[in-house]
């Protein structure tokens, strides 16, 4: 589960709402599991 409150003070600088900040931690969230991923997808293919 993701931390929301940690950005906190960040995403008041940026004037994002509630909903906004989940969408850019949903995102940058998935994208971490993307990269991951295919890190290890890799790592089987180059052995």
């Amino acid at each position: 589960m993701l931390n929301y409150k940690s950005y906190d003070e960040d995403f008041r600088r940026l004037g994002l709402d509630e909903n906004e900040q989940k969408v850019v931690l949903d995102y940058f969230h998935q994208l971490g599991e993307i990269l991951f991923n295919n890190k290890i997808v890799n790592n089987i293919k180059d052995e």
